[in-house]
């Protein structure tokens, strides 16, 4: 099911789905990554993802989840520099139920989802809170690592003001089926670099230059 198909509630409605994002950043073999921008009370209507997916939270506010299905809703508080890696989930809405602007980057990972026959299995997924990282402390170039997962890895650094950071040291690590490609784009203040499938930075300024990694 993708955009424009038509599901029912268990209640009988009529839903159209919607795309999972607002703008496409990014769309390779490899990745599709989206912008997604909520205002207080805004609503991101049904949609379904069909790629597992990491969602790299810019703007911060809280947030509620429904389910199509009826499910009890999933209520999100994940501050600016957080990162979530889910699994594919069911068809499901966004609400800004918080007092301030949402703005995330969500990246879906084709090769472990719709370029398969059967999508992989990535478990309970990965999540990293701001002020809790993995165990093992900062790279000597000051690199953190904020999610660790099997798939991916994602780091959180800072680009000093006029300065610059090179992400050719970022390890790969060893991911299943790594592919080339990456998106980029450098910052005065905080970024993240996602390793594994495949490496890419993304930040939070408008005015961001893209470059390759």
């Amino acid at each position: 099911m993708a955009r424009g198909d038509v599901v029912f509630s268990p209640e009988g409605e009529r839903i159209e789905l919607v795309d999972i994002g607002h703008e496409v950043l990014l769309d390779n073999d490899t990745v599709r990554v989206w912008e997604i921008r909520l205002a207080p009370g805004e609503v991101q209507p049904w949609h379904l993802h069909h790629n597992p997916y990491l969602v790299l939270t810019l703007r911060a506010s809280s947030g509620r989840m429904d389910w199509l299905d009826g499910s009890p809703p999933r209520f999100l508080d994940t501050g600016v520099g957080g990162a979530v890696y889910r699994q594919m989930t069911p068809v499901h809405r966004l609400t800004n139920i918080g007092d301030a602007p949402y703005r995330n980057r969500l990246v879906e990972f084709k090769d472990l989802g719709e370029k398969r026959a059967h999508p992989v299995d990535i478990g309970a997924g990965a999540r990293g809170v701001p002020g809790e990282r993995p165990p093992g402390g900062p790279e000597p170039d000051g690199r953190e690592r904020v999610l660790d997962h099997p798939h991916i890895g994602v780091w959180d650094f800072v680009v000093p003001a006029a300065g610059s950071v090179s992400l050719k040291s970022v390890p790969s690590g060893p991911r299943p089926a790594p592919r080339p490609g990456s998106a980029s784009s450098s910052s005065a203040r905080s970024t993240w670099a996602v390793d594994g499938l495949p490496r890419a930075r993304f930040n939070d300024s408008p005015r961001a230059a893209s470059s390759a990694c």
